[in-house]
């Protein structure tokens, strides 16, 4: 076919980002082909596995009404140390919060025990918290709290995680840190009441911390992508198995990207044979992943990576 051709097809690309392979799959809504391919992962497999499908040339525009994509970029840069530089606020006191967990014990007559990285570089402890009922206890002074951020900021830090005690309750203790962040040059802040909506200030530090430490990265990646897709629209797989748009989905909700389209896929192809239980076998380059589908796929609300616990809905 010609590339005017392709043109004026109306494709849809369902894409899996592995950390060895990626696998393009294309649908022609024009005529209801379909195809596929299988390339070595890189930045730029999605656009190749596309331009391979479609014939395209290099800077021809993609014929696609959307894409959707699973990948494990988050997953593997944290599973191989290639987070990117972020810091943490805290509420004063519990800056040793990330270090000392919850004194879980995995192998519990090891005597040499290898406690995993904390990902924040730089930990500013503030003395902003609140009550357990959402009464603002204490509060910084903003000129103090800007100086401090700045000086990090000099540090070469950009990437900000704010986790603040009982901020569920009252998240405009957080939303304050966070202006002052931007207003200091942070360009990407997250707030734990935001990205891990819980009350127990473990799990949102843990999660936070891990997303300031990941986000620039799939963010940079993923509008890196989208630049280059134009027009069309770019979904992404997030853990739990449902799509986010680009634009908005962050690193903590795509850990489990990958695996979680294999669960998923094992369900629908169960459902749709007329099993009402099946078990899913994800056999990829670098992992294997199992999954038990009784008839859907069940949710848990944490997931460890290389020793680093989200507090987010993922496939189980």
């Amino acid at each position: 076919m010609s590339e005017r051709t392709h043109a004026d097809c109306r494709w849809s690309f369902w894409i899996d980002r592995g950390g060895t392979f990626t696998d393009v799959v294309g649908f022609d809504r024009s005529c209801g082909r379909i195809a596929t391919t299988k390339i070595l992962s890189s930045d730029e497999a999605p656009l190749e596995g596309i331009r391979r499908l479609t014939g395209l040339s290099p800077g021809a525009p993609v014929p696609a009404d959307e894409v959707r994509l699973g990948t494990t970029v988050a997953t593997n840069a944290l599973l191989e140390g290639r987070t990117v530089d972020a810091a943490l606020v805290t509420t004063r006191g519990f800056a040793d919060l990330l270090r000392i967990g919850d004194q879980r014990r995995p192998d519990l007559f090891a005597l040499d025990i290898a406690r995993p990285v904390v990902l924040p570089r730089r930990i500013l402890e503030v003395p902003d918290r609140a009550a357990a009922d959402g009464t603002v206890l204490d509060r910084g002074e903003d000129a103090e709290l800007l100086e401090a951020l700045c000086a990090v900021r000099a540090a070469g830090i950009d990437s900000l995680a704010v986790c603040l005690l009982h901020a569920p309750r009252a998240p405009e203790i957080e939303e304050a840190v966070a202006d002052a962040a931007r207003r200091a040059g942070f360009r990407h802040v997250v707030c734990s009441h935001a990205v891990a909506p819980t009350s127990g200030i473990g799990r949102r530090v843990a999660t936070a911390a891990l997303d300031a430490a990941l986000t620039p990265l799939l963010r940079a990646y993923l509008d890196g992508l989208a630049a280059r897709l134009g027009r069309t629209r770019l979904w992404v797989m997030r853990s739990d198995g449902g799509l986010a748009a680009a634009g908005r989905v962050r690193a903590a909700d795509t850990v489990l990207s990958g695996p979680a389209g294999g669960v998923v896929a094992a369900a629908r192809l169960a459902e749709a044979a007329g099993f009402t239980a099946a078990v899913g076998l994800d056999v990829g380059g670098t992992s294997t992943d199992v999954a038990r589908v009784l008839p859907r796929p069940d949710l848990r609300d944490e997931v460890e990576v290389g020793g680093h616990r989200v507090f987010v809905p993922a496939v189980d």
